[in-house]
């Protein structure tokens, strides 16, 4: 139904919340169960809302919380693992990466490659900016302390250039075009 169990928790809190503080309207309760009809196909979650917000808290029906819980801690799991073998990939690329420039100091193309390659899966993941610059900054860190001092400003050069390029991205993405239908009637003269 939503599209995180974050959202989904929030609107069964407020609901909760609602039937706590005050009785829930039908009228309310109906717009709700519309919204969340609307936003997804998803109809365990459905069911389970609609239970909520008709019978309210005390005349929930223990197996539907159970069934509740169930498909809560699924997702949850399913997310939080997902995040987590993300984080390990990412994680062991760093290292290798490291690891490439302390076995290999000599071979300074084929660290650069690594250390490019590297980045660029970094660049390409789908996590905020802030996240992709630590892990570059760890990467800087983890490369930096094997990588000989007339080879360093090189490659730290290389992977600053890298961040700046994902801080440019970012911005750019972010950049709203306005547009006018009004003509412009400036004139210089």
């Amino acid at each position: 139904m939503y599209s995180s169990t974050k959202s989904f928790s929030n609107l069964y809190a407020s609901i909760v919340h609602m039937q706590e503080h005050q009785s829930l309207e039908e009228l309310q309760a109906n717009q709700i169960i519309n919204h969340a009809m609307k936003n997804g196909p998803d109809h365990k979650l459905n069911r389970l809302l609609e239970d909520q917000i008709l019978n309210g808290v005390k005349g929930f029906n223990i197996e539907n919380m159970g069934m509740k819980h169930e498909i809560f801690n699924d997702k949850v799991l399913m997310n939080l693992k997902r995040e987590r073998a993300t984080l390990q990939d990412i994680n062991s690329i760093i290292i290798d990466t490291a690891l490439q420039f302390s076995r290999n100091p000599d071979q300074i193309e084929l660290n650069e490659e690594k250390l490019k390659s590297s980045l660029n899966t970094i660049k390409n993941l789908h996590c905020e900016r802030s996240l992709k610059i630590d892990l570059i900054r760890n990467m800087k860190e983890g490369v930096l302390t094997f990588v000989p001092e007339e080879q360093r400003n090189d490659i730290e050069r290389v992977i600053i250039s890298k961040q700046r390029e994902i801080e440019r991205t970012a911005t750019q993405s972010n950049k709203v075009v306005l547009e006018s239908n009004i003509p412009n009637s400036f004139n210089p003269r």
